[in-house]
């Protein structure tokens, strides 16, 4: 037990909980904030997971970390500052990364909408947003196609690449100027026009039908053709998915080539 207790009590033990204590908050905010690790996915799965994660980024770790001391009030206020700084890093590059996903979401709830299956929306099963049939089904194939094409790898190195552009000893450094406001205005602009260029095709294919149906009803008034409006369009709009699906799927890696940027772009502006 004595031997335990000195182990605990060592410098270097003391060195390896401070690396992880510190280096973990970034990484497991991230995880428990990005929309393919949803609420559907419990704690004792996210742990584990921000452990894995962490494991690579020790080594480096340790060559900037010094052992927590709270030998003073001014320490333990530092730890503190510290926390929140790692913690608003963490909520910062998950909204970041999340953009890609809410983007194929979006589409999908907006082609629902023009198809008049607004009414089906529900909880997706793995982000827990509001979603519609379509949206989850395009939101799941982006997060397929972003582990199984080895985008998360890709992610991964630019993301451990975000301790060094601000490691987790510095304080506060051009989060607050007015780079970062705009920075995040373009992301959500980008996030608004791709939203809008995935859907088009959809919108201009229930805009014909509907200018199509209108025709009709205009020279046969006697006939209720709006009444075949939804199910024209969602039929329309399910037989253009076949061969829609494809060129998507092939648009998302202009997609995570824009994530990669994005995080390059971030990267200059905290200073590094």
């Amino acid at each position: 037990m004595n031997a335990l207790l000195d182990l605990f009590s060592t410098d270097a033990f003391s060195l390896h909980l401070s690396a992880f204590i510190l280096g973990s908050i970034r990484i497991g905010v991230f995880i428990a904030m990005v929309p393919f690790f949803g609420p559907q996915v419990s704690v004792a799965v996210k742990m584990p997971i921000t452990v894995a994660l962490y494991i690579p980024l020790h080594p480096f770790m340790l060559t900037i970390i010094e052992p927590l001391s709270f030998s003073a009030v001014g320490d333990f206020f530092g730890f503190i500052i510290i926390v929140l700084k790692e913690i608003l890093i963490g909520i910062i590059f998950a909204w970041l990364c999340s953009l890609i996903f809410y983007v194929a979401l979006s589409a999908g709830v907006i082609i629902d909408n023009q198809r008049g299956a607004s009414m089906a929306q529900s909880a997706d099963i793995l982000s827990g947003a509001e979603s519609s049939p379509l949206g989850s089904v395009l939101f799941l194939a982006m997060v397929t196609l972003f582990f199984a094409s080895g985008a998360f790898l890709a992610f991964l190195n630019i993301f451990y690449t975000t301790f060094i552009a601000w490691p987790p000893t510095e304080f506060l450094p051009a989060l607050l100027s007015s780079n970062t406001a705009i920075f995040s205005a373009q992301s959500l602009n980008w996030m608004m026009e791709q939203t809008v260029l995935v859907c088009a095709p959809f919108i201009l294919v229930a805009l014909l039908c509907d200018i199509a149906l209108g025709l009709i009803n205009r020279f046969a008034p006697q006939l209720n053709v709006f009444i075949l409006s939804m199910p024209i369009k969602s039929g329309v709009c399910a037989f253009l998915i076949i061969f829609y699906l494809s060129p998507f799927l092939d648009h998302s890696e202009d997609l995570f080539n824009y994530m990669q940027e994005s995080f390059s772009v971030l990267n200059q502006i905290f200073g590094r």
